[in-house]
């Protein structure tokens, strides 16, 4: 309880969470000006593989608000899944030229709530079922953490029987969900 606040101090909370400092700052500037540098040219899209508070879609997309010379990567980042029940299957991999992912795999929950992060993640890192359309660049940036991140280069469109392998290890846990069948 604090004393100068009296009978008010219940209605404040008793603990204090300071803000996330960053101390690779730098290092998001660089992977914001090589994402750029890659997507300049064209229509192509980015899709961050990763939900943690490290990285995670928001990062990269608002990375100008922190430092206005770092180009507006907006209009280029497509939104990821996050939560499985919530956001169902990652369909923007489909289209995304570039796929951003972190080592560890990055996650902001219980990993069996996201598998849509692990499971492709897990598939690009070792160059399995949808992992086969992407080749890995590289460039690797170090984030707070010790977190890893490289960028996958789509090389060519995703087969037919990747998505469905990619699919049918999603099915094993949501059976009975639209969201993980084939559309």
């Amino acid at each position: 309880m604090q004393p100068a606040l009296g009978p008010l101090a219940a209605a404040f909370a008793s603990r204090v969470y300071y803000p996330l400092v960053r101390d690779d700052l730098d290092e998001v500037a660089r992977l914001t000006r090589v994402l750029d540098a890659l997507t300049r040219e064209g229509s192509e899209k980015i899709y961050v593989l990763s939900s943690s508070v490290v990285l995670n879609e928001e990062v990269p997309r608002n990375a100008h608000l922190v430092d206005a010379s770092l180009p507006d990567l907006d209009p280029r980042i497509l939104r990821t899944s996050h939560v499985d029940k919530r956001d169902g299957f990652p369909w923007r991999l489909e289209v995304a030229n570039y796929v951003v992912l972190t080592a560890p795999v990055g996650y902001h929950l219980d990993p069996e709530d996201q598998r849509v992060i692990g499971i492709p993640a897990r598939a690009l890192a070792n160059g399995t079922t949808i992992g086969r359309s992407f080749a890995r660049l590289p460039d690797e940036f170090l984030l707070d953490g010790g977190t890893r991140v490289s960028i996958f280069k789509r090389n060519r469109d995703l087969a037919k029987e990747d998505l469905d392998a990619i699919l049918a290890e999603f099915q094993v846990f949501y059976p009975d969900r639209p969201a993980f069948a084939r559309r």
